[in-house]
């Protein structure tokens, strides 16, 4: 009944059950598995209004879905609607400003693509910036590896445009009671985005270190340099999966002060890192974390992880290290979480706490998250055991 509802509202081509398509939407990038009722996808900020306000009175769950990137969970349904975002793409972009407006499912490396047209860019790009969506990225407070320099999506957000749970559309500046809520307090159907101006040449600088010691003191003085972009760590046992032979520390520059000029060998660097990823998954180590610590205690949380020879990388100029485990490392991750409560760290860095990391929400921010959802979603069905 709830499906053919949501096909008058929305068009039979926008709404599917097929069991193929049921199964696909039942996992994200992370490993947890679930199930899906169906899945609609909006055409129409209207849709997605029309869809809340049928599933706000009949008491449906929604759960709210851009690219599947995210690894905690959030947009794993439990016998749940999922509401993917991707269809709505529009981008409006106003030149002279630098700014755009733009839909939550347009893609973040098409967005500096159409951007590019005008020498314009959106700065913050993670790393799965090929599928990531705007709106998941809104949703997570994403950054990506030129955070050191640009910060975080939030940042680079004017206002937003929001449906609640009961389908009610509301335009706000009140951007921090949304972003990094991961969908807990409304769906993001439209940004306004600020840009910078295009960064046509980097350079980098490849540097290895045999002491985690040196390479904390170097990250410390790196990161006060004015032309430094990105400072990214891969540890000696990341680092040996994809070629290198000790910790190694990437240097990109906004002009040619790396000793890597030929944009080509950036990319192939650039690329070498990112090769991080299937190395990863080929040992089972598909656990990757995200916790965040001072630059100060750099160094004590590396040489944990040194001891333990857990393979970690990440954006270290701003503290988030990706610290990878296998499924069978439940112990050690709750170890390492101890470790970096201790060291005064922070559970997640970028990622976000979803369903696989709720027990580690400080609760100062579990409370206030909470006060917005009895204000957006007061029957909470929009993304249900995320964060609360």
């Amino acid at each position: 009944m709830l499906l053919n509802n949501i096909r008058r509202i929305v068009g039979k081509e926008n709404v599917t059950d097929e069991q193929e398509d049921l199964l696909a939407y039942a996992y994200d990038a992370s490993p947890q598995k679930g199930e899906a009722l169906g899945v609609v996808l909006p055409t129409s900020i209207d849709h997605v209004s029309k869809v809340m306000d049928l599933c706000y009175r009949y008491g449906y769950n929604v759960v709210i879905r851009g690219g599947g990137t995210g690894l905690v969970g959030g947009a794993v349904p439990q016998r749940e609607l999922v509401m993917d975002m991707t269809r709505l793409i529009d981008v409006h972009v106003d030149v002279q400003n630098k700014e755009a407006r733009v839909g939550p499912g347009m893609v973040c490396r098409r967005l500096n693509k159409i951007l590019k047209q005008n020498g314009l860019f959106f700065p913050v790009v993670p790393s799965s910036d090929a599928v990531a969506t705007i709106g998941g990225m809104i949703a997570t407070n994403a950054q990506g590896n030129r955070a050191l320099r640009f910060g975080s999506t939030r940042d680079w957000i004017k206002k937003l445009k929001i449906v609640t749970s009961s389908g009610e559309l509301i335009e706000t500046s009140e951007v921090d009671d949304f972003c990094g809520k991961e969908g807990v307090t409304g769906i993001i159907v439209e940004a306004t985005l600020k840009l910078t101006n295009s960064i046509e040449n980097t350079s980098i600088t490849l540097r290895e270190f045999d002491t985690i010691k040196d390479l904390t003191r170097a990250v410390k003085d790196l990161a006060q340099l004015p032309h430094v972009l990105a400072l990214e760590l891969l540890n000696e046992h990341a680092a040996r999966l994809v070629g290198f032979e000790t910790n190694v520390l990437l240097v990109e520059y906004d002009n040619e002060g790396g000793e890597i000029t030929k944009q080509e060998e950036v990319a192939q660097l650039w690329a070498k890192r990112e090769g991080i990823y299937p190395e990863l998954a080929a040992r089972g180590l598909t656990t990757i974390t995200d916790p965040k610590v001072s630059l100060e205690k750099m160094n004590d949380f590396l040489f944990w992880l040194d001891s333990k020879s857990i393979p970690a990388f990440g954006h270290v100029g701003i503290g988030v290290v990706h610290a990878c485990f296998s499924q069978e490392q439940g112990e050690d991750v709750e170890r390492m979480y101890e470790f970096v409560k201790n060291i005064e760290g922070e559970p997640t860095g970028e990622h976000g706490y979803g369903v696989l990391k709720k027990k580690y929400v400080p609760p100062r921010y579990k409370y206030r998250v909470r006060v917005l959802k009895n204000i957006y979603n007061k029957k909470g069905i929009l993304n249900r055991g995320r964060i609360v």
